[in-house]
């Protein structure tokens, strides 16, 4: 893979990843568009670690009181307030975890079609307008409860589907589940760190399948990184601009012309 086609694909995983478009449907697009025959998923994964890093920029705050909150379940320290939400996040990610392991293969193969990825972002699209009629409520993030978490984390096992967004689906979910538009946000991005740094462990293993040097990998995964701050930037001021919806229109009329115009 050339130098040119690593950083399209590290720029359109980043950008997508956080804004509400599918970075995996956009990635298996792209991939289409441009000829690649890289082994999809891996490649994807790995680029997703530099999303990875910006979260944990961004939300260092919260993602430091879940550590703490963590310690103060297990004695080293004294309780904190944020043990609720460190269980809360943990409940959330079990539903993909458990699917995504059961069912690896299956949803593997949705990758290998751009027309999956076209069919995805329209539904992706669909739901994506609800937010255009949701108004969300007062529901903090401490305040976050188990019913609450657990069916936002069904509702990122559907965005393991190229053209689903994650970040999109979570989001409007909580926001429908009446949380706090920015609460809904911030869950949504912790509850992704589980994943994302699972799915990159577990497909580090193909690393060697790669037809690419490491040096290669790593510029990718900075770019990845750069373009992954940002959107989550541009994201939240979205969100609490009440904008999301137009986010829908795209993806609708993306995955479309998709079908339209595929050959």
């Amino acid at each position: 893979m050339s130098f040119l086609n690593m950083t399209v694909l590290a720029l359109v995983q980043g950008l997508t990843e956080f804004l509400p478009v599918s970075s995996s449907g956009h990635l298996v697009v792209f991939q289409s568009l441009m000829n690649l025959k890289e082994p999809g998923v891996t490649l994807e994964v790995m680029l997703h670690s530099g999303s990875l890093i910006a979260i944990l920029i961004v939300f260092r705050n919260d993602v430091l009181g879940i550590i703490k909150g963590f310690l103060g379940w297990t004695g080293i320290i004294d309780k904190h307030p944020y043990e609720k939400l460190f269980w809360m996040v943990l409940l959330a990610s079990i539903p993909a975890g458990v699917i995504g392991m059961a069912f690896y293969s299956t949803i593997t193969g949705f990758f290998g079609s751009a027309v999956f990825a076209y069919v995805f972002l329209i539904f992706n699209g669909i739901y994506l307008t609800v937010n255009r009629f949701a108004e969300g409520g007062a529901i903090k993030l401490p305040e976050t409860g188990p019913v609450r978490a657990a069916v936002i984390g069904l509702s990122q096992v559907v965005s393991m589907l190229p053209g689903i967004s994650r970040s999109g689906t979570t989001i409007t979910t909580g926001i429908l589940l009446k949380m706090d538009r920015e609460a809904a946000a911030r869950f949504s991005f912790l509850m992704s760190i589980p994943a994302i740094a699972g799915a990159t462990l577990y497909e580090a293993r193909g690393i060697s399948s790669l037809d690419t040097s490491i040096s290669l990998l790593a510029a990718g995964i900075i770019i990845s990184f750069a373009a992954s701050y940002i959107a989550i930037k541009i994201l939240l001021k979205v969100i609490l601009a009440k904008k999301l919806h137009y986010f829908g229109y795209y993806c609708f009329l993306a995955g479309l012309a998709g079908l339209l115009f595929l050959r």
